[in-house]
């Protein structure tokens, strides 16, 4: 198996200003022989074995045999998930089969463990796995398994039933072929931007690399970026989230270096954040992906049948304000909807504009309020007295076409106090890379996603344009609140079988990578 250090990992991640820190400390740290449990799946393999006149899960009868063939099978195709045999003790499993007692013990701890990370996700730092359904609880997973008809069925049943996670398994075992392989053709880094047209020695290796990945069928040789490249270049460059301009600068040269060891890792991570999306998603949810920049609109009839109903861009928050992940349920759509100005901003950002300028609030239409809600006349107020540290105030700016938050607002809360809404600053959707907000999401297609969203509630587009423009402030309680699950997947595969990758912008991924096990080797 091809082994990569999990410090040379860590610095291939693009984006992560802290790649010279030292790492963090591995999630599963425990004993190759001993599966990490909870304080609830310890008591429930307790309770379980403990039943008068229990009969063995894992070994004596048939079936009890059949059950453990299939977990010793689960756990050696662990890596198919991008999981390691070695968290849950595989070997020593085989070693105790000869050992009943024994192996009953530690066979229910190894298919709790496995069971777990595979359904809802690995403990990791920032990401923990989401909540179980009732269905997930330890002792209803270990009743379930001693009912089983069929124990390969359920452990198959515990994947995510999404689609998106099916066609990322076909990704990472092709990744894994490339990586058995040596890797990609390297395409040496410029020193300068090749035009379309110019010639450079570096060509050639380009030639090579966009024929094994991006589809290009012209000659391998020829130092000319000529227009059949060009095409194949333009298709690596949208499939990364680059600016598409047909241009070997920078950027897409070190998106050309990374090492398919990269990939995997990311593909890996990403396989991790879908084992967290909320089971519960019926009939229509949301898809907010922060690194892809792009929100999707979900029709799910059945679990595993999805169709797409809207894609649109949305710009994400900065490497310093950054978006969380998180899931959510919309409860509202606000038309002409007021900003309430976070605090954070109000006093960082707003405050020195004011004692400045005593005109600034006046001018963007700012309304002042104390702590009791009671609006404030700001000129009784002595601004030069306030700091960011003392600021007993807060602000509100009126609706209209200037407001920051555009036209229309999707109430979803939350802790974090993030939400989807319209903006006023079309102009930033054209850029690739779109880290502009203090952390909500702005949505490119905001209004055709409210008519959408309220549209068995007797709405389109037509109308909601029409009270936006004949009315003020206006919310409007939704009958079916759809969730929204906010994520960050540093790969995807499209339906149409089209590999993205994207940059990891938060360097979320370069964090995460170097706390697995599994990304030890690959």
């Amino acid at each position: 198996m091809h082994r990569i250090d999990r410090r040379r990992l860590l610095l291939l991640g693009a984006g992560f200003a802290g790649a010279g820190a030292s790492s963090p400390a591995r999630a599963n740290g425990h004993r190759a022989d001993r599966p990490r449990l909870e304080g609830e799946e310890r008591a429930a393999i307790g309770r379980f074995l403990g039943r008068p006149a229990a009969r063995p899960l894992w070994h004596g009868e048939g079936a009890a045999e059949q059950r453990a063939a299939a977990l010793l099978a689960a756990l050696g195709a662990a890596e198919r998930h991008g999981l390691a045999p070695e968290d849950y003790g595989l070997a020593h499993l085989v070693r105790l089969r000869a050992d009943p007692a024994r192996f009953e013990l530690a066979a229910s701890a190894a298919f709790l463990a496995y069971a777990r990370d595979l359904a809802r996700g690995r403990p990791l730092p920032d990401l923990p796995p989401r909540p179980a359904e009732p269905a997930e609880a330890p002792a209803a997973l270990l009743d379930r398994m001693g009912l089983a008809p069929d124990p390969a069925r359920l452990f198959a049943s515990l994947e995510p039933a999404t689609p998106r996670y099916g066609r990322l398994l076909t990704l990472l075992a092709d990744l894994r072929k490339v990586a058995a392989r040596g890797g990609w053709t390297p395409v040496p880094a410029p020193e300068r931007k090749i035009q379309p047209g110019d010639r450079h020695p570096v060509v050639p290796a380009l030639r090579r690399r966009l024929a094994e990945t991006d589809g290009f069928g012209g000659p391998l040789e020829g130092e000319e970026l000529d227009p059949p490249l060009v095409t194949a270049l333009l298709r690596f460059q949208e499939r990364h989230g680059l600016e598409p301009d047909g241009v070997l600068g920078r950027r897409t040269a070190a998106a050309l270096a990374r090492p398919v060891e990269w990939r995997i890792a990311q593909v890996i991570l990403a396989l991790e954040r879908l084992r967290r999306l909320p089971p519960a998603r019926r009939p229509r949810w949301l898809l907010v992906d922060i690194a892809g920049f792009r929100l999707e609109l979900i029709e799910e009839p059945e679990p595993g049948v999805e169709r797409v109903l809207l894609e649109s861009p949305i710009i994400v928050g900065t490497r310093y304000n950054q978006t969380p992940e998180l899931s959510a349920r919309a409860v509202a759509v606000t038309l002409n909807p007021f900003w309430h100005v976070p605090r954070g901003i109000a006093a960082k950002e707003i405050l020195p504009e004011v004692q400045k300028d005593r005109g600034w609030l006046a001018r963007n239409r700012m309304a002042v309020f104390d702590r009791t809600g009671q609006r404030v006349d700001p000129a009784r107020i002595d601004w030069q007295a306030l700091g960011p540290a003392d600021f007993p105030y807060r602000l509100r700016q009126d609706w209209g076409s200037d407001n920051p938050l555009g036209r229309i607002k999707l109430e979803m809360p939350n802790r974090f106090d993030v939400y989807l809404h319209d903006t006023p600053k079309k102009e930033l959707f054209a850029r690739a890379e779109r880290t502009f907000s203090h952390g909500c999401m702005r949505v490119a297609r905001m209004h055709e996603l409210a008519s959408f969203v309220l549209q068995e509630q007797g709405w389109d587009l037509a109308g909601i344009e029409a009270a936006i423009e004949t009315s003020g402030p206006r919310t409007i309680p939704l009958r079916r609140q759809a969730l929204v699950h906010v994520t960050y997947l540093g790969a995807a595969v499209d339906p149409d079988g089209t590999v993205r990758f994207r940059e990891d912008v938060y360097g979320r991924d370069a964090r995460l990578a170097v706390a697995l096990p599994s990304l030890e080797s690959f």
